[in-house]
């Protein structure tokens, strides 16, 4: 499992990246400490799996499949 941040002058985009098919909120249980983070605001996130479509984890946050980079 890995994590990556894109920073904006406002806004943090976090991403995970997953080695397997399926993804829950579980996977992105750490995204929401961005939001303690005064001076940025968290923007939309994704979790990068191995699955083969790009379906939503929470209102904000979508599971993306590998293929779609």
């Amino acid at each position: 499992m890995s994590s990556i941040i894109l920073k904006t002058k406002r806004f943090l985009y976090p991403i995970e990246i997953k080695k397997h098919i399926s993804c829950d909120a579980s996977d992105i249980s750490a995204f929401k400490q961005l939001d303690k983070i005064a001076d940025a605001k968290r923007a939309d996130g994704c979790v990068v799996c191995m699955a083969d479509d790009v379906f939503p984890i929470t209102k904000t946050d979508r599971a993306v499949g590998v293929r779609y980079l």
